[in-house]
């Protein structure tokens, strides 16, 4: 019978460890906020003029130039479309004029289907 020897266990060799100096911990400071104080910037602000003035400035000129030219585009969209219904009037009159038969016509056409 092999007996069984006991092995001992090698101890790892011990380095020579330097530790770093403990820090300090860093003292922080907490800002407090007052909540009301945080919400001023959601207040209505105060207007510098009356609404209802009779002063044009630069906004009153960029509206009036803004709504000449959409009602100018307008009357050129009606006037556009008034030219294209005046053709098709036209168009209709001379397709009614060259199907309308005269008496002459429709008495040689009844002689031809009567032969």
């Amino acid at each position: 019978m092999a007996t069984r020897t006991k092995t001992t266990a090698k101890k790892a060799s011990q380095k020579n460890v330097v530790k770093a100096p403990a820090r300090k911990p860093t003292k922080r400071t907490v800002k407090t906020v007052n909540r009301a104080d945080s919400m001023q910037s959601f207040h209505m602000a105060k207007s510098d003029k009356p609404f209802f003035t009779l002063q044009p400035d630069r906004q009153t000129v960029y509206w009036t130039i803004l709504a000449l030219c959409v009602l100018a585009l307008g009357v050129w969209m009606v006037d556009i479309n008034r030219r294209v219904l005046e053709m098709y009037d036209q168009i209709d009159r001379q397709n009614i004029s060259n199907e309308s038969l005269t008496d002459a016509e429709i008495k040689a056409l009844e002689q031809d289907h009567n032969k």
